[in-house]
């Protein structure tokens, strides 16, 4: 399973979760500002 640990700024919020696969291409559309890579 290929897991990708994202940390999302929303509306100048950060919100962390995990994402997984085409979870990401949805989450890209809910007008996240930004998504990086979380280390680890």
């Amino acid at each position: 399973m290929n897991e990708a640990g994202f940390i999302r700024f929303v509306e100048g919020r950060m919100v962390e979760g995990w994402f997984i696969g085409d979870e990401l291409a949805l989450v890209r559309q809910l007008g996240v500002d930004c998504i990086v890579p979380k280390a680890g």
